[in-house]
């Protein structure tokens, strides 16, 4: 079975540890990207932050390529530890 990558507009919010690099929304993609239910995470724009004590939450809007359907992206992302929330915009398929 051959899948189709789709690409998925989401608002994706993610905690970024403080002693990481200072390029917030790069971290938030790459720790998106890391969780494996993610091929690539392309930051449209950053939507908010949260700082802690350990870690910063990065709200972000992001276009995320994946290769499963999108609702079970979505449900990945929703149970991953170091996603705070999510919320998809839209999708479409390239």
């Amino acid at each position: 079975m051959t899948v189709t990558q789709t690409h998925l507009e989401a608002r994706v919010a993610v905690r970024v540890p403080r002693d990481g690099p200072e390029d917030l929304a790069g971290s938030a993609a790459r720790r998106l990207e890391a969780l494996g239910a993610v091929e690539r995470a392309d930051v449209i724009g950053l939507c908010g932050l949260e700082p802690g004590l350990s870690a910063t939450v990065v709200r972000v809007e992001a276009r995320l390529a994946v290769g499963d359907e999108p609702a079970t992206v979505l449900a990945r992302l929703r149970e991953a530890p170091d996603v705070e929330g999510v919320e998809p915009a839209a999708a479409e398929t390239d």
